[in-house]
């Protein structure tokens, strides 16, 4: 499963699939039959190098301060609008995008990419409750400086990861993993020769939801976000 990547200079929309999953659409650059209705959503400032950010959905507020790696949370939204990315001071619009979403869903959006070259991501947070006892965790590739990697997970009780996506490219998301309350490792290696890259340990109990979100770190390395899909 794959982002929708909307790149602010070209754009256009892009979807792409793993393992023959295609992402429902939830963002087009043509709104021309807008829906009312709302969605929860939550905006991810995924990108190192700007400062605060603000997001408007239509003109209206979504998260006013935004630091890097921090999330708006889920909030009520517009289902079809504009989507608006600026920096929090000044009012700079870094990105516009008109939306739209499936009504009554949950999205996450994520805003990557580099300078002149920004993009949102959009994943649906669906599919995403567990069975009774057991907990559910994904991972999305949204570092735009990073290559593609190996994405190897380890699961509770179990001594060996198992390589949950190759490559994980950019954009990608992958399928929730239900398994057992415990800790899980998630691991980036690099293909072929499979060395490490970057790692984060999430300790999750009965019933808990996390998204796993891979951002540009400093110095060209991996960095994490921990999403609760359940708040």
């Amino acid at each position: 499963m794959t982002f929708e990547l909307g790149h602010v200079m070209t754009n256009r929309a892009v979807i792409g699939t793993v393992c023959g999953v295609l992402l429902m659409a939830a963002c087009t650059n043509e709104s021309t039959n807008p829906r009312s209705g709302t969605v929860s959503l939550r905006v991810v400032h995924g990108v190192s190098w700007a400062s605060n950010i603000r997001i408007d959905m239509s003109g209206v507020a979504v998260g006013t301060s935004i630091a890097y790696k921090e999330s708006t949370g889920y909030v009520s939204a517009a289902a079809s609008g504009t989507l608006e990315v600026k920096y929090a001071i000044s009012g700079t619009v870094l990105l516009s995008q008109d939306m739209d979403f499936a009504v009554d869903d949950a999205f996450t959006v994520v805003v990557i990419g580099s300078p002149g070259d920004m993009m949102l991501g959009v994943a649906a947070d669906t599919a995403f409750i567990p069975a009774t006892g057991q907990v559910k965790l994904r991972v999305i590739h949204s570092a735009s400086e990073l290559p593609d990697v190996d994405i190897l997970l380890t699961q509770p009780g179990v001594g060996s990861p198992f390589r949950l996506l190759f490559p994980f490219q950019l954009g990608t998301v992958s399928q929730y993993q239900q398994g057992d309350p415990g800790r899980y490792i998630v691991e980036l290696r690099e293909p072929g020769t499979l060395a490490e890259l970057g790692s984060v340990a999430i300790d999750l109990n009965q019933g808990q939801v996390r998204t796993v979100i891979v951002l540009d770190g400093a110095g060209g390395s991996p960095d994490f976000l921990v999403l609760d899909d359940r708040a």
